[in-house]
């Protein structure tokens, strides 16, 4: 084994160059390939080794006939994709994907949106949020959902419409959550949730400051939550606030009298 990851690391191929994601131009080290399947697709040495020759031989081709003098690390993991799916190696293709969408979807977005739903404005941050969703989604659908159980696998009981699943586009966060503002008027406020990271407020006394405590704590729930967010008996636990300002209101114009 370890004969053979020599050979192929003492490879004399003319091999295009490789511009790294950090925009610099390195010459080609197969040993990267190779690790990507160990690591990422948690492939054989065997395997790894087959995976990577067959990619340089393709590249070699390429670059001797002129058609290729560089390629992007996005393009070669393309070309690693490619080179399972001609086994028939899908897990490893997944394994390796990149999400996201193709250049032809967003130039639509940017330049011919059209929706019928009121609530999606064309804006910059919508846009971006679109880009994210779709991420989102293809992520949560292949390393996800896409396990085997004893009764089937989620991914593709939601792509033969078997099952729904919802928010896929969010997979990191819980949805709808109703809050109760008592834990903010007795503890004070900590957007971070401890304190680390952001300023925070100790309990408040007046009605204005408690408004505007639970007002900031409902925008910072809005940011980690996917869907809709609430206060229940709001009112009713703004209630000694409101006694509290009554109170010192009547003691202000009986003074006045």
């Amino acid at each position: 084994m370890e004969e053979q990851q020599q050979t192929l690391l003492r490879t004399t191929l003319e091999l295009p160059k490789i511009r790294t994601s950090n925009q610099e131009l390195e010459h080609f080290d197969p040993r990267k390939i190779r690790d990507v399947f160990i690591k990422e697709a948690e492939l054989s040495e065997d395997k790894a080794d087959y995976y990577t020759k067959s990619i340089m031989l393709d590249l070699q081709k390429l670059f001797l006939d002129g058609k290729m003098q560089e390629i992007s690390t996005r393009m070669l993991r393309e070309m690693m994709c490619a080179a399972a799916i001609r086994a028939g190696d899908i897990e490893t293709r997944n394994m390796l994907a990149v999400v996201g969408m193709p250049v032809s979807d967003v130039k639509k977005l940017f330049f011919n949106y059209n929706s019928d739903n009121s609530n999606q404005i064309p804006c910059e941050e919508f846009f971006h949020k679109t880009m994210a969703d779709r991420m989102n989604d293809e992520f949560s659908m292949l390393a996800i959902y896409n396990v085997n159980t004893k009764y089937g696998n989620p991914a593709l009981s939601h792509l033969n419409r078997d099952i729904y699943i919802h928010d896929r586009d969010y997979p990191g966060r819980p949805f709808c959550y109703q809050h109760s503002a008592r834990y903010v008027f007795r503890n004070g406020l900590y957007i971070d949730g401890n304190g680390h990271y952001s300023n925070t407020s100790r309990p408040p006394k007046r009605l204005d400051v408690a408004i505007r405590h639970v007002c900031e704590f409902l925008g910072a729930c809005s940011r980690n939550w996917n869907g809709g967010q609430s206060f229940r008996n709001l009112f009713w636990e703004l209630g000694p606030f409101i006694k509290t300002q009554q109170k010192k209101a009547q003691e202000k114009r009986t003074s006045a009298e």
